[in-house]
């Protein structure tokens, strides 16, 4: 009787299952090549709150068919796999994470959810990573501070142009690769310099894509244009063309600029949305 009742769960799980992955890799694979962000259920067999999320909010076709069609979702069994979970200081369960395909956090929902709840925390998450997607890729790859960099501003640019209520998540993880570039700069390196001075313009650059322009301001008026490495300039303008507009005051004097600056045209389109934001 005991193994007829074991063997009903399993069959009750794999349904209930419908398209999860069961392997973390496989899921960042598919993440990639879908233009998607991951969903992730860490569960144990003995956890009753996570079987009882299987039946009333897993298997509800509304929560089914979001992450069908809009996202990977994988389980990931806490008992098997302990290093990913401490990894993601996992303390109780259910707990469930919304990561883009690198591993990096955009929420986290702890404990039971019915259908409903659980679909007021991750459908807004249900949007295409197509415009950030190469250069997470590319990231993966090769991590690296030109990758990590790069894909930091990425993530900027990217968080303007998703939905208010989840732009802070986005530019926590643009954060986060600006962690991972710091890591990677070579203090002894001939490149340090220049590298430490684009870590400075991203950091005050999070905080003009949070609309915090009078911080923006103040750090920026401790830099002289002169001293700014040629790599690293089109960062100090944007940041300046920002400032001038925000006080309507030396706006021209910087615009005359723009022809000198080489690729400059994303960040003065990024200008007018963070100004309308």
């Amino acid at each position: 009787m005991r193994t007829l009742v074991l063997l009903f769960c399993l069959l009750f799980f794999q349904l209930s299952s419908g398209a999860w992955l069961h392997s973390m890799e496989e899921a960042q694979r598919q993440a990639i090549s879908s233009n998607r962000f991951i969903v992730v259920d860490f569960w144990a067999i003995w956890c009753g709150p996570c079987k009882k999320m299987d039946v009333d909010a897993w298997s509800a076709p509304q929560v089914r068919e979001l992450l069908d069609n809009k996202f990977v979702s994988v389980k990931i069994n806490i008992d098997n796999e302990r290093q990913l979970a401490e990894q993601y200081n996992v303390k109780a369960i259910p707990f469930v994470l919304i990561i883009d395909p690198n591993g990096k956090i955009l929420t986290s929902v702890e404990g039971y959810r019915n259908a409903s709840g659980l679909l007021k925390e991750i459908q807004k998450f249900a949007m295409s990573t197509h415009p950030i997607t190469e250069d997470i890729a590319k990231f993966k790859a090769n991590f690296g501070f030109e990758t990590a960099s790069h894909l930091a501003q990425r993530y900027f640019d990217y968080a303007l142009s998703a939905d208010e209520s989840v732009r802070g998540s986005l530019l926590r993880v643009a954060r986060d690769y600006i962690t991972d570039a710091k890591k990677t700069i070579d203090k002894s390196g001939p490149s340090a310099p220049i590298q430490r001075e684009r870590i400075n313009f991203l950091d005050i650059s999070a905080l003009a894509y949070s609309n915090q322009l009078e911080k923006v301001e103040k750090k920026l008026s401790k830099i002289e244009a002169q001293s700014v490495h040629e790599a690293n300039l089109n960062y100090y303008y944007f940041l300046s063309y920002l400032v001038a507009r925000k006080n309507k005051s030396g706006v021209e004097a910087i615009e005359a600029k723009f022809p000198e600056l080489k690729d400059f045209d994303s960040f003065r389109a990024q200008t007018e949305l963070i100004l309308k934001s």
